[in-house]
């Protein structure tokens, strides 16, 4: 009888900690300006607060699209918690053709306000 137990409890915590199960997410930040280097003018920066700041949960298997982004918004950047695909613009769903991004890296893209970003887990 513990034996069983012991089995069920040792699958029930396999099954449970599987990555698979994990939340999968892609944090999206909105930037309105490239930034200013003290007494030197633009640069090739983000200038923080970050406009509008979104969280994509891609756990489910299938492609998540975002909102639309702020009409300010001219530079994003993507950070994904796990490889992921990623596609801009519009109604285009993420796929197997997408841009790929390794996990735990952030990548900094041009848009336009009122574009939006697709992205799925593992392309």
């Amino acid at each position: 009888m513990m034996r069983k137990f012991l089995a069920a409890a040792v699958a029930a915590l396999l099954l449970f900690s599987s990555p698979a199960l994990a939340a999968s997410r892609v944090w999206i930040s909105e930037f309105r300006n490239l930034g200013t280097a003290a007494n030197a003018g633009p640069a090739q920066i983000a200038q923080l607060p970050s406009v509008a700041d979104q969280v994509l949960d891609i756990s489910g298997g299938g492609s998540v699209a975002s909102s639309a982004f702020n009409a300010a918004t001219v530079m994003i950047q993507v950070t994904c918690e796990v490889q992921c695909g990623i596609k801009l613009n519009g109604t285009a769903s993420a796929g197997a053709g997408s841009v790929m991004l390794p996990a735990g890296s952030s990548f900094y893209f041009g848009v336009k306000g009122a574009d939006s970003v697709s992205a799925i887990a593992n392309p």
